[in-house]
């Protein structure tokens, strides 16, 4: 496997960590730095079948609030929609 220097993607940061007991697992300072963690943030574990002995980290934002702010076609056209949906459950 190459890594990440190797395949042109830049420095790759590598640690390990021992899964406790409970499965509980410290994330080592260098990765925590990377990904701008903090105490209090929440991560995401994804593992996929297709790549097993595999996982993949990542840091949540604090709040999905504000991702797509012209989903609905900006901040006029999502207020309407949000008045419609909600006059709609009244009915």
């Amino acid at each position: 496997m190459l890594d990440g220097a190797e395949a042109g993607l830049g420095p790759v940061i590598q640690k390990q960590s021992d899964v406790r007991t409970k499965n509980q697992v410290t994330v080592p300072s260098a990765i925590a730095r990377a990904l701008g963690l903090r105490a209090g943030d929440r991560i995401l574990f994804v593992f996929d079948e297709r790549e097993p002995g595999e996982a993949h980290i990542y840091r949540l934002p604090e709040s999905f609030a504000g991702i797509a702010p012209h989903a609905y076609g900006g901040p006029q056209t999502s207020a309407d929609y949000v008045r419609k949906e909600r006059e709609g459950w009244e009915e």
